[in-house]
């Protein structure tokens, strides 16, 4: 993978991460938008 980005492992969180890890979820994608 080319450009700017980062990978984050959430532990306990499987295929429905939104669903299972909402408030991480959101957490990272603020810090990635701003």
């Amino acid at each position: 993978m080319t450009g700017p980005y980062t990978f984050h492992t959430l532990k306990g969180v499987g295929h429905w991460i939104p669903e299972q890890a909402p408030d991480e979820v959101a957490e990272l994608l603020r810090t990635h938008l701003k």
